[in-house]
């Protein structure tokens, strides 16, 4: 502020300065305004389109849930849209008229504002649906009563043909002992199967036989689960703070957050001995210990380590994360990729190579004539890989390994008695042995490898399953299989493209569309089809707790606010 003070004779001249400084500071001002008013607006309409952008998504997820629902038929119609509010029908379930209407009409919310969506279809010119269009709606609920003053924008913000449509329901699969988890393209994980120890993380211990979202718990609101794997008896995500949580069985420490004591819903894990400011990139859980990738591309496990599965040259437990020993890992070399199961561990590192370490007694090291137990990391030989191959993936069993090597084939090695290596033997193999074409199609080659219990799974190039080992390898029998067999098409549909695949005692394979189809052992509801049925081939998990009216494909919840 400018203050006016009595000027003298010899200090006129100085009122036209202040003057004129006045104008020019006012100027100056009424500029700064006028940008700061133009950046807000900006973050205003950054943030709305990003609020928008998640309702669209939401009517996506909707949509392609209707389409699986109803076999592959549209039901709705452009006149009678999807809604946050309807059913697939497009008829309403809750009310979304009056000042204060249903919190399962929106999707986001921040302060007053409030985002919604409807999803009409298009027609080829001969009637036939063509398009789903999935249409991002912003409504300010401002004044007096709170009821709708307007609508900021209805632009559509996502557009899908329904064939090859990009609003899958479920993304990555991970199945334990006896249970199942899975993230679906709205963010959230869902888990099903045996609840005991509280290893879905429902916040309850009963079994579920159809999917349930896991509670909250340690993870911070708005954030959700990006990763999800399964232990025998519990389970842990990294989210999208880039922290990990774990739920479940702690009888050894396994959920890393320094206790002993179960949880039904996450926890966090502990910073143990990883560096302040380091997070998760990667994460593995065995039997009774976890193990991780941090930011710093170091490797990191807790829990049970009685056979080495640590890493950490000891054979005691630990409650929170403990560094993997450089062993035989050159100096320099970083990990890129984890896995665990059992009482073993391997990390594929930046050289392209396996290293290994816990239980060596059939030969799941890879170490050659050894089979003693390591306690810190070993290089696993080149057995039948070529000369020079390097490894892209792994996927640890009970008691065996497996890995895609970069000339796509794959290759298993460790116990051997029920055919789980796939070499047309039930002996045990102390370093890498070929799998053998079995029922693969000619030239083989496989993108997805997955072991677990004393069978393992893969998808070709064909993007179809093909199993071997014991039990149920998805084919119709029960038999062992000591070379791979094809999965039978069960309630796939035909031509089904198949995306990942996770193996235990039973196996799921999550396909293109997004849904998720398992078989094997049921006895907890594990395969997700609403009983405990067991089935040798695969089946639909059923998608009842999808329910539209069961908020799903709804947010509702603080959407997170600007200060304009």
């Amino acid at each position: 502020m400018l203050s006016f003070i009595s000027l003298s004779h010899r200090d006129a001249f100085a009122l036209p300065v202040v003057m004129i400084a006045s104008v020019v500071m006012m100027m100056v001002l009424v500029s700064g305004l006028s940008a700061t008013t133009s950046v807000n607006s900006g973050l205003r309409q950054r943030h709305a389109a990003l609020m928008q952008k998640t309702a669209s998504d939401a009517g996506l997820a909707m949509a392609t849930y209707c389409i699986e629902a109803n076999n592959n038929s549209i039901t709705w119609t452009d006149t009678k849209p999807l809604k946050p509010n309807t059913d697939c029908n497009g008829d309403e379930q809750f009310s979304c008229s009056g000042a204060s209407p249903s919190s399962n009409c929106f999707v986001a919310v921040s302060g007053n504002t409030k985002t919604s969506f409807s999803v009409g279809v298009s027609l080829d010119g001969s009637g036939t649906a063509s398009d789903i269009n999935s249409q991002g709606i912003i409504v300010n609920y401002r004044g007096s009563g709170g009821s709708a003053q307007s609508v900021e924008s209805s632009n559509s913000a996502s557009k899908t043909k329904i064939s090859g449509r990009d609003g899958s329901l479920y993304t990555t699969i991970a199945v334990g002992s006896s249970h199942t988890c899975a993230i679906a393209s709205n963010g959230y994980t869902y888990c099903w199967g045996d609840n005991g120890y509280g290893r879905l993380g429902l916040g309850t211990s009963s079994n579920s036989y159809t999917p349930m979202q896991i509670a909250q718990g340690a993870i911070p609101s708005g954030a959700r689960l990006k990763s999800v794997v399964a232990g025998s008896h519990h389970s842990c995500g990294i989210a999208t703070d880039d922290r990990a949580y774990c739920w479940g069985y702690n009888g050894h420490g396994n959920l890393g957050n320094g206790s002993t004591a179960d949880s039904s819903i996450p926890v966090a894990v502990s910073q143990g001995q990883m560096p302040n400011g380091v997070n998760f990139k990667f994460i593995a859980a065995g039997t009774q210990h976890t193990c991780a990738i941090g930011t710093d591309d170091k490797a990191y496990c807790w829990g049970d380590g009685a056979r080495g599965q640590l890493g950490n040259s000891s054979s005691a437990r630990y409650t929170a994360p403990r560094a993997v020993l450089q062993g035989q890992i050159p100096n320099g070399v970083v990990m890129k990729q984890i896995a665990s199961s059992g009482t073993n561990t391997c990390a594929i590192g930046s050289n392209d190579l396996l290293y290994c370490w816990g239980d060596g007694d059939n030969g799941q090291l890879g170490r050659g004539s050894s089979t003693s137990d390591s306690y810190t990391p070993v290089a696993v030989q080149q057995g039948q890989m070529p000369s020079g191959a390097t490894i892209k993936s792994v996927s640890v069993g009970f008691y065996f390994v497996c890995a895609i090597a970069n000339n796509d084939k794959p290759y298993c090695w460790g116990y051997g008695a029920q055919g789980q290596l796939g070499n047309n033997s039930s002996g045990d193999a102390n370093t890498p042995v070929s799998v053998l074409q079995g029922a693969m199609p000619g030239g083989f080659t496989v993108k997805k490898i997955a072991t677990g219990g004393y069978s393992t799974c893969a998808i070709a190039n064909d993007d179809k399953a093909y199993c071997w080992g014991s039990p149920m390898a998805g084919n119709g029998t029960t038999s062992a299989n000591y070379v791979p067999v094809a999965v039978s098409q069960g309630a796939m549909p035909a031509n089904t493209v198949l995306l990942d695949i996770a193996r235990d005692g039973f196996a799921c394979a999550v396909a293109l569309t997004g849904k998720i189809y398992c078989w094997g052992d049921n006895a907890s509801g594990q395969l997700g089809i609403g009983n405990t049925t067991s089935s040798t081939t695969p089946a639909a998990t059923t998608m009842s707790n999808w329910a539209v009216s069961s908020n799903v494909f709804y947010v509702n919840n603080d959407f997170g606010s600007y200060s304009y």
